[in-house]
C-alpha cells in the first residue's frame, strides 16, 4: 500500500521537494544537538565536582571566578544545544506544513474528481455521508503516515542509533546492548498489542459510518419522520449505532490502557538496569557521577522518541485502516469511459437511432430487448408505457449513464460510445422527475445549466418555466436559499427550477422525464407550450405517464412487455387502433372523471 502512496505523497520535483530536503536537514541537526544535551550536562557536573573541593579548600577568589566562568561556558553550550534543537524542530514543522497542506489539497481534489467519474450504480450502493467520512479520515491518515514515517519513525531510529553508539563509546557494548534490547522489546510489544487493537478501530469506523448514515437520512427526511410520527423510531435507530460505537470505543480505550502499562514497564525496567550498571561502574572507579547524570539524561531522552514511536505506530495502524478504505474508493472503476481518441459529437440534425439495443441490470432482469427505434430529428417524440417497461432506461442509455448490453445507439449517424462523454452530454439536456437541487440560491440552481449566464438570461429562463411570479413574491427573490434537497420549495417549484435550468442550457436534444408530474394543469400547459416554442427546431423526447402532456406530439412510441415497442403513431391514430395506448388513455380518463 505504501508503494502506491509514495507517488502521491512524495513530490516529483520543485519547491515542495526542496522544502522536504531542508526540513530533513533541520531534523538531523536537531537530533545531533539533542544528543549533546546530556553530554554537556555530564561535563558540567564533572567539572564542578573536580573543582569544588579545591575552591573550598583554598578559598581563592581567582579559582572561584574560573569555576564560575567554566560553569557558565558549559551552561551556555547546554542552553544553546536545547534551544537550537527546539528551533530546528519548529522550522522543520513550518517548512513541512506547507508541503503537507498542499498534498492534502491535491489529494482532496483528485478524490473529489474521481468520485464524479463513478457510475450511478456506485452511488446506489454507497451513502454520500459515509463517503465523505472515508475521504476525510483517509486524507488525514495518508498525511499522518507520511509525516510520521519521515519525521518520527526514521529520526527515532537514528536517535536510538546515536544514543547506543555513544553509550558503547563512553562505556562498553553492554550499555549499548541494553539500549537496543529495550528498543526491540518496546517495539515488539507495541506492534503486537497494536495489531490486536486494530480490529477495534475497524469496528469503530464501521459504527461511525452507520451513525453518520442514519443521522443524515433521518434529518434529510425529517418531514417524512414527522408525518408518520416516527421520531422515537429514528431515535432508537440512531441510539443503536451509537451504542455499537461506544462498545467498540470502550474496548479500544481499555486495550490502550494495557498497551501504556506494558510500555512503561519495559522502559522502567531498562532505566533501572542502566542506572544499576552505572552505579556499579562508579563503585569500580570506571565511571563518575557525571556519567550517571549523562546515562540518566540519555535514557530519559530516549524515552521521548520511544513514546512517540509507540503512539506513532498505533496511529499508523489506524491510519492504514483509513487509507485502505480511501484507496479502495480511488480504485473503484467506471465501466462508462471515454473511448480512446474519442471525437467530439457534432449534432447537425438531432436524429437518434437505437440499433438492436438490449439492456439488463442482471441476467434475470432484461429491461430493453433488441430494440430498434428511430427518433426523428427536430420532432417532439413521446415514449409512454406501463411502469417498469423501460422508458426512463432509454434516457439513461442515450446519455450514457449506463451502456447497452448489446447493440449501438447513434446520434446523426455517430455511435455515442465513440464520442467523448463531455461532448455527448453537452448536446443532451435532461429534466428528471425528481428535480434535484442544491442547497443554494434559486439563481445558483437555475444558472447551473450555464454558469456564465447573465441575470437577464436567468430571469428569462425562469419566466419561460413559469417560475418568475413565484420568485418575485419572495423577499430575497433569486437570492432565496432553497434548503437541503430543496426543502423550502414545493415539488412543482423544484420541477420548474429544473425546467428553467434546462431552458438555459439550450441543448440540441432534450429529454423530459415526467416533466410536469408535479405541476398543476395551468402551469403544465404553459410549460409545454414554452417547450414547443423554445425547442421548435430541436429533438425533444418526452417520457410521460400523464398522457395529456404528450397528446399533441409528432410521434408517440408505446413501450410494451418484453422491452420492445408495442406500437407507434400519433395520438388519434393510436386511439383508433384500440391497442395498449388506447387502454392507458381510457384508464387515465376514468381516473380523472
Amino acid at each position: 500500500m505504501l508503494r502506491e502512496l509514495v507517488p502521491t505523497l512524495w513530490p516529483a520535483k520543485g519547491r515542495a521537494r526542496q522544502r522536504i530536503y531542508v526540513a530533513l536537514g533541520l531534523l538531523g541537526a536537531g537530533k545531533v544537538l539533542n544528543v549533546q544535551v546530556p553530554v554537556l550536562f555530564k561535563t558540567l557536573v564533572e567539572r564542578l565536582e573536580a573543582n569544588h573541593h579545591q575552591v573550598m579548600d583554598t578559598q581563592s577568589v581567582v579559582e572561584s571566578i574560573d569555576l564560575m566562568q567554566m560553569g557558565g561556558t558549559v551552561l551556555a553550550g547546554y542552553f544553546a544545544a536545547r534551544l537550537g534543537s527546539s528551533i530546528f524542530n519548529e522550522f522543520k514543522n513550518v517548512l513541512f506544513s506547507q508541503v503537507s497542506l498542499h498534498t492534502q489539497k491535491d489529494l482532496a481534489i483528485r478524490t473529489f474528481s474521481h468520485l464524479h467519474t463513478l457510475p450511478l450504480s456506485f452511488y446506489s450502493s454507497n451513502h454520500a455521508g459515509a463517503l465523505s467520512r472515508i475521504i476525510e479520515r483517509g486524507m488525514k491518515g495518508i498525511n499522518f503516515a507520511f509525516t510520521a514515517t519521515v519525521f518520527n519513525v526514521a529520526p527515532t531510529i537514528v536517535e536510538i542509533g546515536l544514543v547506543s553508539g555513544l553509550l558503547w563509546y563512553q562505556f562498553n557494548w553492554q550499555y549499548s546492548a541494553v539500549a537496543l534490547s529495550t528498543l526491540a522489546s518496546y517495539a515488539g510489544y507495541t506492534f503486537a498489542v497494536t495489531s490486536w487493537r486494530t480490529r477495534f478501530r475497524k469496528s469503530m469506523n464501521s459504527a461511525e459510518n452507520d451513525a453518520s448514515r442514519v443521522a443524515y437520512d433521518s434529518l434529510a427526511n425529517h418531514e417524512l419522520v414527522k408525518q408518520f410520527t416516527n421520531e422515537n423510531f429514528e431515535l432508537s435507530r440512531y441510539k443503536e449505532t451509537l451504542v455499537n460505537y461506544e462498545s467498540s470505543a470502550l474496548k479500544g480505550s481499555n486495550s490502550l490502557c494495557l498497551l501504556n502499562i506494558g510500555q512503561n514497564a519495559i522502559f522502567s525496567a531498562a532505566l533501572a538496569a542502566m542506572m544499576a550498571m552505572t552505579v556499579a561502574d562508579i563503585g569500580r572507579g570506571r565511571a563518575t557521577i557525571g556519567d550517571l547524570v549523562m546515562v540518566n539524561g540519555l535514557i530519559f531522552q530516549l524515552s521521548i522518541p520511544l513514546n512517540i514511536l509507540g503512539g506513532v505506530y498505533r496511529e499508523l495502524k489506524q491510519s492504514f485502516v483509513d487509507m485502505e478504505a480511501l484507496l479502495a474508493l480511488s480504485k473503484t472503476g467506471n465501466p462508462i469511459k471515454d473511448p480512446e481518441g474519442g471525437k467530439l459529437l457534432h449534432v447537425t440534425k438531432g436524429e437518434v437511432y437505437f440499433d438492436s439495443v438490449s439492456f439488463d441490470y442482471d441476467a434475470k432482469r432484461r429491461i430493453v430487448n433488441k430494440l430498434n427505434l428511430l427518433l426523428p430529428a427536430g420532432k417532439r417524440v413521446a415514449i409512454v408505457g406501463p411502469s417498469g417497461s423501460g422508458k426512463s432506461t432509454l434516457a439513461r442509455l442515450l446519455i450514457r449513464f449506463v451502456d447497452p448490453t448489446e447493440g449501438t445507439i447513434f446520434i446523426d449517424g455517430q455511435p455515442i460510445n465513440s464520442v467523448s462523454l463531455a461532448s455527448l452530454r453537452r448536446n443532451i439536456g435532461i429534466c428528471a422527475q425528481d428535480a434535484p437541487v442544491f442547497n443554494a440560491t434559486i439563481k445558483h440552481n437555475i444558472a447551473y445549466g450555464r454558469p456564465d449566464a447573465t441575470d437577464y438570461e436567468i430571469a428569462q429562463a425562469a419566466e419561460d418555466a413559469g417560475l418568475a411570479d413565484f420568485v418575485e413574491s419572495l423577499p430575497m427573490k433569486y437570492e432565496t436559499v432553497v434548503g437541503e434537497r430543496g426543502i423550502a420549495l414545493s415539488g412543482g417549484e423544484r420541477q420548474r427550477i429544473a425546467i428553467a435550468r434546462l431552458l438555459l442550457r439550450d441543448p440540441r436534444i432534450v429529454i423530459l422525464d415526467e416533466p410536469s408530474s408535479n405541476l398543476d394543469t395551468k402551469t403544465e400547459r404553459r410549460v409545454i407550450d414554452n417547450v414547443k416554442r423554445l425547442f421548435a427546431d430541436r429533438t425533444v423526447i418526452i417520457i410521460a405517464h400523464r398522457l395529456s402532456t404528450i397528446a399533441d406530439c409528432d410521434l408517440i412510441h408505446v413501450m410494451g412487455p418484453g422491452g420492445q415497442i408495442a406500437e407507434s403513431g400519433m395520438h388519434e391514430e393510436l386511439i383508433r387502433k384500440g391497442g395498449l395506448y388506447a387502454e392507458l388513455w381510457k384508464a387515465q380518463e376514468l381516473q380523472f372523471e
